[in-house]
């Protein structure tokens, strides 16, 4: 069974505010990759951010096999990024962090089981 994580922040980019909510499962089998998603809008009116450059790095990790799909990607016209993480052998928890200009959002996804 996977569950799903949502977390919120506020920021400022460019002198506006923003919000970013992350969103990934809560735990999936080490053997499988997890999808983190950012959606990135505007607290005045709730509209999505496009073309917003958003960071993504380990905070924790169990295993110097665990890997990012890649290290930034840009929101689309509904204001969404992405990336998928890769599980070393080791079960536990991970936390990446998603970096927008004046917001650092960390969000934890668990593998279990380890990798057979």
């Amino acid at each position: 069974m996977i569950t799903a994580e949502l977390t919120t922040t506020f920021g400022y980019i460019e002198q506006r505010q923003y919000v970013v909510d992350l969103s990934a499962p809560y735990s999936v089998k080490c053997d499988q990759k997890a999808l983190i998603t950012a959606k990135v809008t505007k607290v005045k009116n709730g509209a999505p951010v496009a073309n917003q450059a958003v960071g993504w790095s380990f905070v924790a990790k169990q295993s110097s096999r665990d890997r990012l799909s890649r290290d930034m990607s840009v929101t689309n016209r509904q204001g969404i990024a992405s990336v998928k993480v890769s599980f070393g052998p080791k079960a536990g928890k991970r936390i990446v962090k998603a970096t927008v200009p004046g917001v650092k959002m960390p969000i934890t996804v668990r593998c279990k089981g380890g990798l057979g």
